[in-house]
């Protein structure tokens, strides 16, 4: 976390995954909101700039393949396949 005037360092995390063949229709819940927000300013251009942006504790994917959800936690950075 960085605050303005500090010195401290920003740190940060990042994740990104492809699930080959999996279904387009999968329905993705959000759960768990957290009382801060996010901003994303990627590069110089404003029109990719993204401020205030809600983030939640877990994001479930439900029947991403047939029969199989996924979640993912923030908290902790934890993967979890539910079969």
């Amino acid at each position: 976390m960085h605050h303005h005037g500090s010195k401290a360092p920003i740190t940060y995390h990042a994740i990104k995954m492809d699930f080959v063949n999996s279904h387009a229709n999968a329905i993705i819940q959000q759960r768990d909101s957290n009382a801060f927000y996010e901003n994303y300013f990627i590069g110089k251009d404003p029109l990719k700039w993204a401020s205030r942006v809600k983030s939640f504790k877990q994001i479930i994917y439900k029947n991403l393949y047939q029969g199989i959800d996924v979640k993912y936690c923030s908290e902790k950075i934890i993967f979890v396949l539910i079969l």
